[in-house]
C-alpha cells in the first residue's frame, strides 16, 4: 500500500505543476502572437505609406507632363 500511495502523491504534485507550466507557455504564446501582430501592422503600414507616397508622386508627374 505504501508504494501505491507514493506515486499517487507524486501524480498529484505533477498535476498541480502542470497548470503553472501551461499558463507560462500560454502567456509566452500570447506575448509572441501580440508582438507578431504589432510587427505585421507596422510592416503593412510602412508598405501602404510607401505605395501611397509613390502613387502621389506619379500623379504629380502625370499632371506636370500634361
Amino acid at each position: 500500500m505504501a508504494p501505491t500511495s507514493a506515486p499517487a502523491s507524486s501524480a498529484k504534485s505533477q498535476s498541480s505543476h502542470q497548470p503553472v507550466k501551461s499558463s507560462k507557455l500560454s502567456s509566452g504564446v500570447i506575448a509572441g502572437v501580440v508582438v507578431s501582430i504589432i510587427m505585421i501592422i507596422v510592416l503593412v503600414g510602412i508598405l501602404w505609406y510607401y505605395r501611397y507616397r509613390k502613387n502621389k508622386k506619379r500623379k504629380v508627374t502625370v499632371v506636370v507632363q500634361q
